[in-house]
């Protein structure tokens, strides 16, 4: 990773203003334009499209082919990047051709194809989408899917214009704009080729369907005598009819717009005044097989390109796809193309920037499950690169339980020496952990505070209690608490005899073959006791117990899968009742990404809230990643930084006194970053509250 490009980014307030003004209004957009849309109907109806060209390809490019050969055009497989160049050299060469206009196109950036037809002695090759053509003759490249020149203000554009053209441009919209018509109407006049992508092909029919706004692509397709669509045969869809729920969710996805402007459907060449023109396809085919004949990466087919995934990334909305990106494809769902169509050479820095909030899968409206994806990445550059600090920390202490209770006891005891106050200070921890405070490891972990009342007898509802780290280690004095409440719940808490870490952090690093050991050890310590429940204050413990284990351990997917409880859904189901109302003020709550989108808990905790006595007043992004995310908040504390000051900057503007969630990590980022930036926001955890 380039940390000159990052901190350039971050120190960019012109990219963080315009990313962060789009990803915070397109969120709320996004919820009005799909509030009487059934989400879930309409992405099985995509899925259940694309899973029959998945299926079977050659049927549907067969099919397509027939289909448009029959109405006039031709159309060519092209197995690689050559053929294409060759087939293009070809055809520029036999109709003469000088000057060509193009529609924005993803896969032409993938080939780098603007350059490549410069070489061919074409005399000059137009961006017509405004924002390409701002960025062609900036010299510079997309940052977005959707948005290319998202990046730029109104005034840099106009910078551009009046550098680039004999016009002096002002810094307004309509002068922008009313330039950029007058200057690409007479490219688009005097091409002598027009170059298209599509946002679908149809194989029933043969035609290619474009999605714009500015209507450039019917302008492309209309005006030169050639015309030229390059696209992925991930853009087949069998039929006509497949074609309305990706109509339904394209704009609504992309740019939280009910409809798109322009829906163009082209059947065929389009006719001239001496006859018609000549319609070729090429579809990109040889990458997209291999894709296909990874049983791993195959929903990646899905994909509709409409970059929802990047407008609700926390990383993206702070970095921009400049530094979160290959050389074209950005974002989450570019860490995943990159890989697959330029190699992991290209991908290995990229994967970092996922926090594995899990946003992107909840709004993606094909249902791609990207951060899972991510994570094979990941977990293939970790075995290809190895990582004396990651092997050392995963396999020398995490996987080896003794050994890392004793590592943790050395930790506390040191910090008696450079953390007297209770946490460490800021210019020791500022480099690796952002602007936040880091409290102390405890020098009495939960384990040790509890050995005494963990023999007496209470019930036979007995309840595992399986802290977490942060818990076990940094808030010991919150699984005091919850003890406590289950006790008067009448259950019987036991704790693990020898504590282990649940395995998440060498899950969510890439280190498999650790977790498989993790899971399987702390599994058989599970089974020993076999208790009635599993109860975790952890989200992120919750989940991989709950979900992960079952995925490397089929013998324990049932068993763990129907015991595991996150801490609030279990108290919201066997405890509400013994919940005193003792609170008359604010409050405010931050959803944890993994209780949220990870086990679905989400009205559970703020009914326990309101169940206190408490106001509660939902700040904006309220679901938003804090930034803190395990390992990510050490591998790019700086961004880690940023998304968590955004997030107490919303928590504060509610005026609540407290700032309430339900995991440690979450605790432990905005906790230690109100203390560091000296907000007076009380932050919790929630089981700090019950009692």
């Amino acid at each position: 990773m380039d940390s000159r490009k990052i901190k350039e980014s971050l120190a960019n307030n012109t990219l963080k203003k315009a990313l962060g003004t789009f990803g915070d209004s397109y969120v709320k957009e996004r919820k009005e334009v799909y509030s009487d849309v059934d989400f879930e109907k309409l992405r099985r109806d995509i899925q259940r499209a694309k899973d029959q060209v998945v299926e079977n390809p050659d049927c549907y490019i067969s099919q397509f082919i027939e289909n448009a050969e029959k109405s006039g055009a031709k159309v060519f497989v092209a197995e690689s990047q050559d053929e294409v160049f060759n087939y293009l050299k070809e055809l520029i060469t036999e109709n003469g051709v000088h000057r060509i206009v193009k529609s924005k196109s993803m896969a032409t950036e993938e080939l780098h194809l603007n350059d490549v037809l410069e070489q061919f002695g074409v005399d000059e090759v137009v961006e017509t989408d405004l924002g390409e053509w701002i960025l062609q003759l900036k010299k510079d490249k997309p940052s977005h899917m959707v948005l290319p020149s998202i990046h730029l203000t109104r005034s840099d554009v106009a910078d551009v214009l009046n550098q680039q053209l004999p016009y002096t441009v002002k810094d307004d919209v309509n002068d922008i704009v009313s330039v950029a018509r007058k200057e690409l109407r007479k490219k688009f006049i005097n091409a002598d080729m027009g170059i298209n992508g599509a946002n679908v092909l149809i194989a029933e029919s043969g035609s290619y369907v474009l999605f714009t706004n500015e209507g450039n692509g019917r302008l492309t397709a209309n005006l030169p005598p050639v015309q030229v669509v390059i696209a992925g045969i991930e853009k087949l869809i069998p039929r006509f009819t497949d074609l309305l729920p990706i109509i339904t969710a394209l704009p609504k996805s992309a740019t939280a717009q009910k409809m798109i402007s322009y829906v163009t459907v082209v059947s065929g060449p389009l006719p001239l005044q001496n006859g018609t023109k000549n319609l070729h396809y090429i579809l990109l085919a040889g990458e997209r097989r291999k894709i296909l004949e990874d049983q791993r990466f195959k929903s990646v087919f899905y994909c509709l390109r409409c970059a929802s995934c990047l407008n609700v990334c926390p990383v993206f909305q702070q970095v921009g796809g400049h530094v979160y990106g290959g050389h074209t494809y950005t974002g989450p769902i570019g860490t995943i193309l990159t890989y697959l169509l330029s190699g992991l050479d290209e991908a290995k820095d990229i994967h970092n920037f996922c926090a594995s909030c899990l946003r992107c899968k909840e709004v993606c409206p094909a249902g791609i499950n990207i951060p899972d994806l991510i994570l094979l990445i990941r977990e293939e550059v970790v075995e290809k690169n190895k990582s004396a600090v990651l092997d050392l920390l995963v396999d020398g202490f995490l996987k080896k339980d003794t050994r890392f209770n004793s590592f943790m006891k050395l930790g506390a005891y040191a910090g008696k020496v450079v953390s007297p106050g209770g946490n460490f200070p800021l210019f020791l921890t500022r480099k690796f952990a952002g602007q936040k405070y880091i409290p102390s490891i405890s020098t009495k972990p939960l384990s040790d505070r509890y050995i005494q009342s963990s023999i007496k007898k209470i019930s036979n509802n007995r309840v595992l209690f399986f802290p977490g780290c942060l818990v076990e280690y940094i808030f010991p004095e919150i699984g005091e608490k919850i003890i406590k409440f289950l006790e008067k719940c009448s259950y019987q808490p036991i704790l693990l005899h020898e504590y282990g870490c649940c395995g998440g952090p060498a899950h969510h690093t890439g280190k498999k073959n650790a977790f498989i050991e993790i899971a399987r050890s702390n599994f058989s310590k599970i089974k020993a006791i076999d208790p009635d429940f599993i109860v975790t204050p952890c989200p992120t413990c919750a989940e991989v117990i709950k979900k992960r284990y079952g995925e490397v351990l089929p013998e324990a997917k049932d068993y763990l899968y129907q015991r595991t409880f996150d801490y609030c859904q279990f108290v919201f189901e066997t405890g509400f009742q013994n919940i005193e109302p003792k609170f008359d003020c604010i409050a405010t709550y931050h959803d944890p990404c993994h209780l949220r989108r990870g086990l679905g808990v989400i009205d559970e905790p703020r009914q326990i809230i309101k169940k206190l006595g408490y106001q509660l007043v939902e700040m904006d992004e309220y679901d938003a990643c804090c930034g803190m995310a395990g390992a990510f908040s050490l591998k790019l504390p700086n961004i880690s930084e940023q998304i968590m000051k955004k997030k107490l900057s919303k928590a504060e503007k509610t005026c609540a006194k407290h700032l309430i969630t339900a995991c440690p990590g979450c605790l432990l980022q905005l906790r230690g970053g109100a203390k560091a930036l000296g907000n007076d926001i009380d932050v919790k955890h929630l089981a700090e509250l019950v009692e």
